[in-house]
């Protein structure tokens, strides 16, 4: 039997090719999947961070870094966390603008409140 003839066969090859590209399709989606996941669970603790952090800023006084903090702890990130707080004209008078701006790894989110 020569090489072109064997190679010509069908028999037992659909099976390999099904196993084969099966394999590599779904390592593909499955890696693709682990990557969006993984950005929407940084997106949502980003914006639950930063609305949340502000508000309790706004309501007690709590420092919005150690609220931001331990939101993002509980989403079971381990990201950086970068917190920036913005006020127009200050942050005590009433009127004034404040904008927290919340980085959780690569995602960022801004919350905005009136005092």
């Amino acid at each position: 039997m020569s090489w072109t003839s064997f190679l010509k066969r069908d028999a037992g090859n659909a099976l390999i090719e099904f196993v084969l590209h099966g394999l590599v399709l779904q390592v593909l989606v499955l890696t693709f999947g682990v990557q969006v996941m993984s950005t929407q669970a940084q997106q949502l603790a980003a914006e639950s961070a930063a609305r949340h952090a502000l508000r309790s800023y706004v309501l007690s006084g709590v420092d919005p870094a150690i609220s931001a903090n331990e939101i993002v702890k509980d989403f079971g990130l381990v990201s950086k966390v970068e917190v920036q707080l913005t006020c127009n004209p200050d942050c005590e008078s009433q009127g004034s603008i404040l904008n927290l701006k919340v980085q959780v790894g690569e995602v960022k989110s801004n919350a905005l409140a009136v005092r």
